[in-house]
This record gives structure tokens, C-alpha cells and sequence, in this order.
């Protein structure tokens, strides 16, 4: 898995995806539903797929909802047989490249 690709937003027109574009508006009403009863709710939306090899993908994430229930959802999402290992795996990398940067900082 690389976490260190270069991600830029993408106008809806540049989209070639059809899952991408689905899942846009799919996320569209999962915030409207949310909206509804901000407090209680909370959604987040990932989808990603790949064209014409690995080097070209396009992703889109959509995320609503407020505090505690987007805390219980990472917390479900981070607990998850499947889901979970791929946060790890994007956490230990971060902290990795942090305690790296941190150690060139300190021999400046």
C-alpha cells in the first residue's frame, strides 16, 4: 500500500470514474440525511478506484457529523477486521515519517 502519493482535488469534470461520480452523489444525500439531526449522525463516505493500471486512481471522501459520533465511528472503523488494518498500517507510516523528520530536526 503507498500513503505517499501526491492527492490533488479534482474537478467534477475531470472525473472519469462512474463509481466516482455515483459515489459523489451518494455522498450529496448521506450529508442531507445527516444534516437533518447533526448531533446523532454521522457518515463518512471513502471510495477510490483505479484506471488504466495502479499509477492512476481517483478517490473521493465525503465525512459529516460532529464529535462524539465521528469519534464512534472511527473508533468502529479502526476496530474493523478489514478497514482497521489499513489505518494501522497509514498510522505507524505516519508516525515513522514524523520520528524521522523529528530526528533531522535535532541534528541541525
Amino acid at each position: 500500500m503507498n500513503t505517499d502519493k501526491d492527492m490533488r482535488p479534482a474537478e467534477v469534470s475531470e472525473v472519469n470514474s462512474a463509481l466516482i461520480l455515483r459515489a459523489d452523489e451518494m455522498g450529496n444525500e448521506l450529508q442531507q440525511l445527516v444534516a437533518e439531526k447533526d448531533e446523532d449522525r454521522a457518515a463518512v463516505l471513502i471510495t477510490m478506484d483505479l484506471l488504466g493500471g495502479e499509477e492512476e486512481a481517483e478517490a473521493t471522501v465525503m465525512v459529516r457529523g460532529r464529535g462524539y459520533m465521528l469519534v464512534e465511528l472511527c473508533r468502529l472503523m479502526w476496530n474493523d477486521p478489514r478497514i482497521g488494518v489499513a489505518l494501522r498500517v497509514i498510522v505507524m507510516s505516519e508516525i515513522e515519517r514524523l520520528r524521522l523528520s523529528d530526528n533531522g530536526d535535532e541534528s541541525e
